[in-house]
C-alpha cells in the first residue's frame, strides 16, 4: 500500500521489479525530497532543522540561509501567545488527555485571530505560520499544568525565548532547571522533523 501520497509528502514503502512489489525499508519524502538526506544534510550546529522541514513543506522548496533566517524570524515573531491566554485557558482547565487539550486549544486560538475565516492563501499560510510557532508552548504548558494538577508534580513555567529553534524552546520549557545538551536538542529537532 503507499500510504500518504500527496503533492507535499510521499511515503513509499515498496518497489517493483520485474511487474512484481517488493516491501522496502521506505521513504518519507517532503515536497520530493528525501527526508533521510535533509537530515544526512543537516549541519547538526544549526539546531532548526525542523523549522528548514516547515519552509519546504510550505514552499515547497528548501531555503537559502537568508530565507531561513528571516522564516526563523517570523516564527519567533509569533511565539507569544495570547495576552491572559496562560493563565486563562491553559493553567485554568488541564485535562489528562493531552491529544484532547490540544485538540481544544487549537479551536481556542480562532477566537483570537483577527481575520478566523479568511481563507486565502495568505490568511491560510497566516494561521499555519502561528500554529507552528504557538503549538510547542502551548503543548509544554498543557502539560506543565496537567502533571501540576493531576501527579502533584512543581508548578514551573518558563517563557519561550526568542532566540531558540523551537527544539530548543521545548526542552527548556519541559525542564526545572532549564537545561539541555546540544544532542538533545538535535534529536529532538529530527524527530520533530519525523
Amino acid at each position: 500500500v503507499l500510504v500518504g501520497l500527496t503533492r507535499i509528502s510521499d511515503v513509499v514503502g515498496y518497489k517493483k521489479e520485474d511487474g512484481k512489489k517488493i516491501d522496502t525499508a521506505g521513504e518519507l519524502y517532503y515536497r520530493g525530497v528525501k527526508v533521510s538526506d535533509l537530515i544526512n544534510g543537516h549541519d547538526p550546529i544549526n539546531r532548526f532543522l525542523f523549522e528548514e522541514a516547515c519552509f519546504l513543506i510550505l514552499f515547497g522548496y528548501l531555503p537559502n540561509k537568508d530565507e531561513l533566517e528571516a522564516f526563523k524570524k517570523e516564527l519567533a515573531n509569533r511565539y507569544e501567545l495570547p495576552i491572559n491566554y496562560l493563565n486563562v485557558r491553559l493553567l485554568s482547565y488541564p485535562m489528562q488527555n493531552m491529544m484532547n487539550k490540544l485538540q481544544q486549544e487549537v479551536l481556542v486560538l480562532y477566537t483570537y485571530d483577527h481575520n478566523p475565516d479568511d481563507v486565502t492563501p495568505e490568511g491560510t499560510l497566516d494561521k499555519g505560520l502561528d500554529l507552528i510557532a504557538k503549538i510547542p508552548q502551548i503543548v509544554c504548558y498543557a502539560y506543565r499544568s496537567k502533571v501540576h494538577y493531576f501527579d502533584n508534580e512543581s508548578l514551573f513555567i518558563h517563557p519561550i525565548r526568542s532566540d531558540y529553534s523551537i527544539a530548543e524552546n521545548i526542552l527548556q520549557m519541559l525542564r526545572i532547571d532549564q537545561q539541555f545538551t546540544p544532542t538533545e536538542a538535535n534529536v529532538l529537532d529530527m524527530c520533530l522533523v519525523l
